[in-house]
């Protein structure tokens, strides 16, 4: 009996070491610039400025910027950005314009939380 239930808790590790490492693989699938969008839009509507069903990266951007003047170029340069690298033809550098759009808001809003 203890055998027996022994084999099955070990069945039962190497499936969920199995899902594990099914769902971090999949996390790196995502390319780093969906990687950063994602990583923007958690943090606005952790603000309560989540993307809308349906809504476009430049209408996200506007919405932003009418709520959080402060925030309006940052969040403005990230939806071009994003929009140039998911929408149009490939060009280099798009992926790098991304990355650093994303970063620029997200310092924007953790500095803007830091003011009293």
């Amino acid at each position: 009996m203890w055998l027996s239930l022994g084999g099955a808790l070990a069945a039962g590790l190497v499936m969920l070491g199995s899902a594990a490492l099914a769902m971090a693989r999949e996390r790196w699938r995502v390319p780093a610039p969906e990687r950063a969008w994602r990583r923007a839009c958690l943090l606005l509507g952790k603000r309560g400025l989540m993307p809308l069903v349906g809504e476009c990266p430049t209408e996200l951007a506007h919405r932003v910027a009418q709520a959080q003047p402060l925030w309006a170029l940052a969040v403005a340069a990230l939806a071009q950005a994003y929009s140039d690298w998911r929408y149009a033809p490939p060009v280099a550098g798009t992926e790098q314009r991304v990355l650093a759009a994303a970063r620029l808001l997200i310092n924007r809003i953790m500095a803007s939380e830091r003011q009293p």
